[in-house]
């Protein structure tokens, strides 16, 4: 099974942005996919069965939050504030 790359933003404010995208599924999340995100922290996650189609409508605007963002590697996720 092939797992598609996922890219990490955290955008000014701290807000935290996870997509990954593919040619048959696509997702975007705001927060960890369990039960307390869910639950306690109102987390958004948006799942899209053609991948390929949502990709192209999504690009232009995940580039662009791409852009005013800074890339959030596991190290320095770490020492978040």
């Amino acid at each position: 099974m092939w797992i598609a790359p996922f890219y990490n933003f955290l955008f000014p404010d701290d807000f935290y942005q996870l997509l990954d995208s593919e040619d048959i599924l696509s997702t975007i999340n705001t927060a960890s996919s369990d039960d307390h995100s869910f639950e306690q922290k109102y987390a958004v996650i948006a799942l899209f069965k053609d991948g390929a189609f949502f990709a192209e409508l999504l690009k232009q605007d995940f580039l662009y939050d791409s852009y005013i963002s800074r890339m959030l590697s596991y190290k320095k996720h770490l020492y978040r504030p």
